[in-house]
């Protein structure tokens, strides 16, 4: 057989790590989720074992500092709570070399490495429309984790969906505490979270109670959860639905909810008073647990077996 440019192709050998990216000694597999200053990778190690890692490139000088900084402040968070309802970091490294597939180059980073929630986050729960007792269900899971949160002195800042993730169990994980705050720490002005997840305090740069913040970014999450949109895209009076919030009275939840979506009044009354203007309206941690839609009826196993489902379908993970 004569071998031409053609057939000489054929007998070319490929290293099948050169066609994928790379984390130090882990294979990636896929990106999970791009934020504004990281990155989170789906990595696997040579037995397999599927993880999270949350990557911070270290490009320039001025990017590296930043970096490092809330790449430090999400891993003291880290390793000084260990709740229930938190996500576990394994290691870490701030010596990461990430080599791009097919020997594109390569650069350094800071990275965590953290157990895979193999179901998404609570942005993927608002696409199947859970009704109030399944977000009943994730919503006292959330309370009772920044309970937990609040009482090792520290504050979250930055709570939205996708910093909340669904575990193998299809119970709650939060994450995400580059921007989190010590008691011990002034409250920072600056977080990354979306205007509508902002307190009014921090929207005006006012000083502010940093659990109070909290609170109402969850409260902002439930809302979403359940009318599908946020409910209103900045705290403050010169917003129209906020304003219309504030007067507390029907003609906002008639405007806002779909005609087909059945909304209890006890509902539209934990969500008023989480989302109340001034700090001192809005319902401590202690009173959500006593209000009446926090005490309604949970969901059977069965409701939430069939929930799960749909949550594991939509995930492709059978």
């Amino acid at each position: 057989m004569v071998l031409n440019k053609n057939t000489k192709n054929i007998y070319k050998i490929k290293n099948p790590m050169s066609e994928k990216s790379s984390l130090d000694s882990f294979v990636v597999l896929h990106t999970i989720s791009k934020g504004e200053h990281a990155v989170v990778k789906l990595i696997e190690d040579s037995y397999g074992k599927k993880f999270a890692a949350k990557i911070f490139k270290a490009k320039s000088l001025a990017l590296r500092a930043l970096h490092m900084s809330l790449w430090e402040s999400e891993l003291k968070a880290y390793r000084n709570i260990n709740t229930l309802w938190t996500l576990r970091v394994l290691a870490s490294s701030s010596t990461g070399i990430y080599k791009k597939k097919s020997q594109k180059g390569e650069y350094s980073c800071f990275y965590m490495l953290f157990e895979y929630c193999p179901y998404g986050s609570l942005w993927d729960v608002v696409k199947l429309s859970p009704d109030e007792k399944i977000l009943r269900f994730y919503f006292k899971q959330i309370i009772e984790g920044v309970e937990g949160l609040h009482s090792h002195g520290l504050t979250h800042l930055n709570f939205k969906l996708e910093n909340v993730l669904i575990d193998e169990n299809f119970g709650l994980r939060i994450c995400g505490f580059s921007h989190s705050s010590f008691d011990t720490q002034e409250a920072p002005t600056y977080n990354g979270r979306l205007d509508y997840y902002k307190s009014p305090e921090i929207v005006k740069r006012k000083p502010y109670m940093k659990n109070k913040a909290d609170l109402f970014a969850i409260g902002v999450m439930f809302f979403i959860l359940l009318l599908q949109k946020p409910p209103f895209m900045r705290a403050d009076l010169i917003d129209p639905y906020f304003k219309m919030m504030k007067a507390k009275n029907n003609e906002y939840w008639i405007r806002m909810k779909p005609k087909n979506l059945a909304v209890s009044s006890e509902y539209q009354k934990i969500i008023n008073s989480m989302l109340g203007e001034l700090e001192n309206e809005r319902l401590s941690i202690e009173e959500i647990k006593k209000h009446a839609w926090y005490n309604l009826e949970d969901p059977t196993r069965e409701e939430l077996r069939e929930f799960f489902q749909k949550v594991r379908e939509k995930a492709k993970i059978l």
